[in-house]
């Protein structure tokens, strides 16, 4: 294992780099918890939506049948949101909760033997340990799932695109390695496979999110990265 530390560190170490002040903050900024609150208020409001909003489509589609959707709406928008907040939970709890601890490797930002070769944004350092990446993780687990759910090229390639932001932001302040990222990013793909398939046996419809405007996920991603920007370029 001493050569993939060795390959991780020389990757490391050739990502993070001292920036410009706007560059800097840009990814400080793109990682933030807040900004993360955001970017789920937002899609968080576009799920609920697209039922309601396909709802007709479907009634006119059936011609008149009943469907269990049209007969309770609110429970598709109940059963979206909450496969959602699952995906989050295990991919939030799951690494940081029991495989950071047992696995315990040191934060590229915590291992001595890289002292003095790392650049950190206002001191900002991480947790001790980062094996696998929770931001990883979660931006590859809700990227994901909104692929599984709206089959959409437009929604998929915005929602990992800001995914793999998300973890060069992680590698560019010095707190994860590449590997780190890599792992916590298949891991966050395969829980939001076991969440997609719960989700359709505990009565999801995906069709009615397959049938939603395409545009609705990307707009939420390009207006959290408008409000990164607009707040690193203001530091």
């Amino acid at each position: 294992m001493s050569w993939i530390q060795s390959i991780d560190n020389g990757l490391i170490t050739a990502i993070n780099f001292d920036g410009s002040t706007a560059y800097d903050f840009f990814w400080w900024t793109y990682t933030d918890g807040k900004t993360w609150a955001l970017l789920a208020f937002m899609l968080l409001f576009y799920v609920c939506y697209c039922p309601i909003k396909s709802l007709p489509t479907i009634e006119t589609r059936q011609r008149g049948m009943k469907s269990a959707f049209a007969q309770s709406p609110w429970k598709q928008v109940i059963i979206t949101t909450l496969a959602f907040a699952l995906v989050f939970l295990l991919c939030d709890q799951i690494p940081s909760s029991i495989i950071k601890p047992i696995v315990s490797r040191l934060r590229p930002s915590h291992n001595p033997d890289l002292v003095g070769q790392l650049s950190f944004v206002d001191g900002y350092m991480g947790g001790r340990f980062g094996f696998p990446s929770n931001h990883a993780c979660n931006g590859f687990g809700c990227a994901m799932l909104i692929t599984l759910l709206f089959r959409r090229w437009k929604t998929s390639v915005v929602a990992f695109l800001w995914a793999g932001g998300s973890c060069y932001s992680r590698m560019y302040l010095g707190v994860h390695y590449p590997t780190d990222i890599l792992c916590g990013a298949v891991l966050g793909i395969i829980f939001a496979l076991l969440v997609y398939s719960l989700y359709k046996k505990v009565g999801g419809k995906p069709d009615l999110y397959r049938h939603a405007e395409p545009w609705g996920i990307p707009i939420a991603y390009l207006l959290t990265v408008a409000v990164v920007l607009f707040v690193a370029l203001s530091r």
